[in-house]
């Protein structure tokens, strides 16, 4: 997620959030790029305790891209704009208008896995290695809060005033790897 973030122009333009509800969605676009470019993300969300019908209100028919796939080959036919998605207790969903390059030409490594327990989380969270910083984003890609320093392995990050939603930490260690996972706040 940060990845795409960072490398992808799409997320330098315009965003609208559709919440007060358990089931938010989240639309960032840039009229500017063209149409085979990522220029429309779609981002559904699920905070409730049950399976959730949402109706996406896509900007347009045609193919959406899974942008959580890392392999850039799960999409699906949109041809009708407002026909639900069943999204998981805690779950959500990112669609892309088209496969962006960050997940086209990276490699991932599965050796080393961050993992975030527990997860979900109520006040505070441990990470499975010493780490040296950890950063807090929410679901828009924006910074929420940051640890700076070195971490053991279990240390216990506070994130308490943090509202109930989904987020993504990003860590770096003692090597300069970072890494980055999902966070849900409940």
């Amino acid at each position: 997620i940060n990845s795409l973030k960072v490398n992808e122009d799409v997320f330098e333009g315009n965003y609208s959030i559709n919440s007060g509800t358990l089931t938010p969605r989240i639309y960032i676009w840039d009229d500017a790029l063209p149409a085979n470019m990522l220029k429309n993300v779609v981002i559904l969300a699920n905070f409730s305790n049950t399976s959730q019908d949402i109706v996406p209100d896509f900007p347009y028919t045609g193919t959406w891209h899974d942008l959580m796939d890392d392999t850039g080959s799960t999409s699906i036919s949109v041809l009708d704009t407002t026909d639900p998605i069943t999204i998981a207790s805690g779950g959500f969903r990112i669609y892309g208008n088209a496969i962006p390059e960050t997940l086209s030409n990276q490699s991932f490594e599965v050796n080393n896995v961050l993992k975030i327990y527990p997860n979900p989380v109520e006040n505070t969270f441990s990470i499975n290695k010493t780490i040296d910083g950890l950063q807090v984003y929410d679901i828009t890609g924006k910074l929420i809060k940051s640890f700076d320093g070195t971490f053991e392995k279990g240390h216990g990050f506070d994130i308490s005033e943090l509202t109930q939603s989904i987020y993504f930490i990003k860590i770096k260690n003692s090597s300069g790897e970072i890494q980055s996972a999902k966070l849900i706040k409940i």
